[in-house]
Parts: C-alpha cells; sequence; structure tokens
C-alpha cells in the first residue's frame, strides 16, 4: 500500500482528484491537525472531493501528533449508502461540484442497502420501557451513544424472540440501574487483557500519550523505547536529546507533547504553568544555540 500524499494546496489536492480518480482504485491521503501552521486543507476538503469523483474514505490511522491519514477508495458498482452521504452528496450536486464518476457511483449505489429508517423501539416496547419510571429514568440518563447502541442491539435481532430477549435484558438492567451487563462484562475483559501486557519496566514509548508512530521511531533512535525511561529521563533531558538529532523537532508543540508523555495527560490539558516551562525552556536553548 502506497505511502500518505501531502498536498501543497487545496488547487493541488483538487488536480490529484481530476487525474487520477480513474486511473487507481486507493490512495492514502496525508492531512495535517487543525491549528497548525501547515494545514491547508482539512479532512472535511478531501472528504467533499472524494464524494465528487466516486471515492469514499476507509480508514482513519494516526502518523504522529501534528498529522493522520485516511485511506480513499474508489466506489464500485453496488456499493452502499448511508443517508447521511446521501444528504451531503445531494448538497453537493446543488452547489454543482459534482463530477461524472460521482454521478455514476450515485446513481449505481445499492438502494437495498442504504439506511431507510433510525432504528427505533417499536410502540409496544417504547410505553413498556416508560411505564416502568425507574428504568427509563435511568436510560434517559446516559450518553446518546449508549442509547442509541443499546437500541440498535435490541432492533437489529433477526427474529422476534431474540428481540424480546434483548429488549427484556435492556428492561432489567436499567430497572436495576445499570448499564447493560454484557457490556460490562466485555469492558471488563478488555481491561483485564491490558493489564500486566508489559513486564515491569518494558512499556513501549508508544502507549505513552501523545507519542505517535513517527515520534515513537524517532524517540527509539534516541534509546528512549520505553515510557519508563522516558519518564525518568524527564521531559527536559528527553526533548534536549531529541532536538539536538531532529532539530527541525524544535517547537512548542513537541515540548508539550513530551512533557505530557512524562506526566501522563493530553498535552493540550497541560496546566498553563507547565506550558510556561516549555516555553521558557526553548528561549533558552535557542539562545544557547545562536
Amino acid at each position: 500500500m502506497s505511502d500518505p500524499i501531502f498536498f501543497k494546496s487545496k488547487t493541488e489536492l483538487k488536480k490529484w482528484f481530476a487525474k487520477n480518480h480513474k486511473k487507481i482504485n486507493e490512495q492514502w491521503i496525508g492531512i495535517y491537525k487543525k491549528k497548525l501552521s501547515t494545514t491547508v486543507y482539512s479532512s472535511a476538503d478531501v472528504h467533499d472531493l472524494a464524494f465528487c469523483y466516486g471515492w469514499t474514505s476507509i480508514i482513519v490511522k494516526s502518523i504522529d501528533y501534528f498529522s493522520y491519514k485516511i485511506l480513499f477508495r474508489r466506489r464500485k458498482e453496488n456499493s452502499s449508502w448511508s443517508l447521511k452521504t446521501i444528504k451531503r452528496f445531494n448538497e453537493l450536486k446543488k452547489m454543482k461540484l459534482i463530477k461524472p464518476q460521482g454521478q455514476w457511483a450515485f446513481d449505481h449505489r445499492d438502494q437495498s442497502k442504504t439506511e431507510k429508517q433510525k432504528n427505533e423501539l417499536s410502540k409496544t416496547h417504547l410505553n413498556k420501557f416508560k411505564k416502568n419510571k425507574l428504568a427509563w429514568s435511568f436510560f434517559q440518563k446516559q450518553t446518546a451513544s449508549y442509547q442509541k447502541y443499546t437500541i440498535q442491539w435490541v432492533t437489529s435481532a433477526k427474529q422476534t424472540s431474540t428481540l424480546e430477549k434483548r429488549f427484556g435484558e435492556l428492561l432489567t438492567d436499567s430497572e436495576n440501574q445499570t448499564k447493560l451487563l454484557r457490556i460490562l462484562k466485555s469492558q471488563n475483559k478488555i481491561i483485564e487483557s491490558k493489564k500486566n501486557k508489559y513486564p515491569a519496566g518494558e512499556t513501549p514509548i508508544e502507549e505513552a500519550k501523545n507519542i505517535g508512530i513517527i515520534t515513537g521511531s524517532e524517540l527509539r533512535t534516541l534509546g528512549i523505547d520505553t515510557i519508563e525511561k522516558l519518564k525518568i529521563l524527564g521531559w527536559e533531558k528527553a526533548f534536549l536529546k531529541w532536538v539536538n538529532h531532529y532539530p527541525e523537532r524544535l517547537h512548542t508543540v513537541v515540548g508539550y507533547v513530551v512533557m505530557g508523555a512524562v506526566y501522563d495527560q493530553p498535552c493540550f490539558k497541560l496546566d498553563p504553568e507547565l506550558k510556561a516551562e516549555v516555553k521558557n525552556f526553548i528561549k533558552d536553548f535557542k539562545s544557547e544555540f545562536r
């Protein structure tokens, strides 16, 4: 699979799609994260162009703290479209942006696979749920994603007996003031599987917060291959060692990344005082470097 392509402008991105949308079947496209000076186009820009030329996104993967990549692929005949995708397609069509290949992909979609309606409980089940005030009150307090998932889980049952059994589970667990027990059991298994995953002192550097694939490989070349080594070294020494080998990395954001990894917290949530430490450190380092 090819390496991601990073474009210098939206114009260059448009030219690439116009030239290659029929020649190749798929391509990784690199995108810089928002709020970076290097950002010249967004994920939404690429998705819209993909719609116009009959392509769609397949996979999203992180590259490092600064960027990520999305695999886009040319749509085949009888592909499935969600209602959200169809809505955006129609919006772009009104703006006269849809290209012939994009229209072909839309016209040749498999309409039987298109989501026709939202998953909803039947009136009978909904009334039964609401009559059980204790269960309904608990369910209403849960997140929208949990409600959506559980309702979809119930309504996706192919047999009536299975549907009734699933609804009974949801009702009983909600009445007992707990989320679906099957979900909790699954979550606990994941948590247990992660415990003691690595021997003491051997947790890979990539497991640290904020550290991406490229960042991790760079730190490994410096001998900082575990989280434990990074924390023992401290953010200042680790950062200094890093930028001495990779001077192009001398940036406040990179400093935040290392400090966040050491303190085990997202770099954007660092206290202002800690961020000030990074800025002062970089300022002093630059003066010495000159």
